[in-house]
């Protein structure tokens, strides 16, 4: 599921790195300055259209929409992941991810905040918990410093019931009542102030190759 880039790393920064390196191999030479002999505007301009291996950044809906489904979905895995490995759960113990439910994202205080409904099961679950999906929250925190540095802390993960009822304005405010919060009202950190901030992502698509685009 995930590139095999090497590691442990001992660092954010070193594991980002070394992404940027996995990246930048597959770099074609239009996507490169010199090696194209464009301007810096120009190369501006080619990074905002193309990939580093010269993909155009454009798609049908259809595919923009599995992108970001799969995108999230990978995040998610990568949740799970390091929740099996911080509570050294092995073997029949380990959860898998099986869906992701609700997703969005709160701004508050300057801050991002993620917020995860999504569904798990151990390994070892038996016949009587094998058809019944565990439901977990998660709360992920935005620690961007500045454009180069970024880093996610997560802030909560637990699992809640379908009954669960935590109050939270920032998915309320924005017409997310589906998804699940614990009723601590401790647990997580993002949603507890009553304000409405829309958050807006642009996305260039077209449903034909050369067809209409919008944002």
């Amino acid at each position: 599921m995930y590139p095999d880039v090497g590691g442990p790393f001992q660092s954010l920064q070193e594991a980002q790195s070394v992404i940027d390196g996995h990246l930048e191999d597959r770099r074609v030479p239009k996507m490169c300055m010199k090696q194209a002999k464009v301007s810096q505007v120009e190369m501006a301009i080619r990074t905002c259209l193309y990939f580093p291996d010269g993909t155009r950044k454009r798609c049908s809906k259809s595919a923009a929409t599995e992108k970001s489904r799969d995108e999230k979905r990978r995040f998610v895995q990568a949740l799970v992941d390091n929740h099996n490995n911080d509570h050294n759960l092995f073997g029949d113990t380990v959860y898998e991810l099986k869906d992701v439910l609700q997703y969005y994202a709160i701004c508050e205080n300057h801050r991002v905040y993620y917020h995860f409904n999504f569904t798990a099961k151990t390994k070892g679950a038996d016949d009587f918990d094998r058809g019944t999906d565990n439901l977990f929250f998660a709360e992920v925190k935005n620690m961007r410093q500045g454009e180069e540095h970024e880093e996610l802390l997560v802030t909560c993960f637990c699992m809640v019931k379908p009954i669960d009822n935590g109050h939270c304005y920032g998915c309320k405010n924005h017409g997310r009542v589906n998804m699940k919060h614990p009723n601590e009202v401790n647990a997580f950190t993002g949603g507890h102030l009553d304000i409405c901030m829309p958050m807006t992502l642009k996305t260039e698509w077209s449903d034909e190759e050369g067809g209409s685009r919008g944002g």
